[in-house]
């Protein structure tokens, strides 16, 4: 999922002791070997024509729907994913609604920062 003007930001090639700024393609972030998480402007260091440290890039999460703007949402977090405010790329987002409604979808998928479908809606149980 490299970024199709090649891996580092400075080029296709890095002088000794200078910086690859890691890129990935659109929908991805660069994850360098030394750090915790994914980040945007991961650097790796060039010595002796080898890098110290190697990056791959990530699927980017998707946002979690804000549950103030789906009627009968769950309203106890801004929210409106059991996941919390991210969903990974590859996961899934289960909708929260409230008591005695149910969500008209049972996931949405996060594949590269979007959402399928894009919203639920919360429909009321009957009797």
């Amino acid at each position: 999922h490299a970024h199709p003007s090649g891996p580092c930001q400075e080029g296709s090639e890095v002088d000794h002791g200078g910086n690859c700024t890691a890129q990935c393609a659109d929908g991805y972030e660069p994850w360098c070997s030394d750090e915790r998480e994914p980040r945007f402007g991961c650097q790796l260091r060039c010595h002796a024509s080898e890098f110290r440290t190697s990056f791959v890039c990530k699927g980017r999460p998707c946002a979690s729907p804000n549950s103030s703007s789906i009627a009968n949402a769950k309203l106890s977090t801004p929210w409106a994913c059991a996941e919390g405010p991210l969903v990974d790329h590859g996961r899934s987002c289960t909708p929260m609604c409230q008591h005695g409604y149910r969500p008209n979808v049972a996931a949405l998928s996060c594949s590269l920062t979007r959402l399928s479908p894009p919203i639920f809606e919360c429909l009321g149980l009957p009797c």
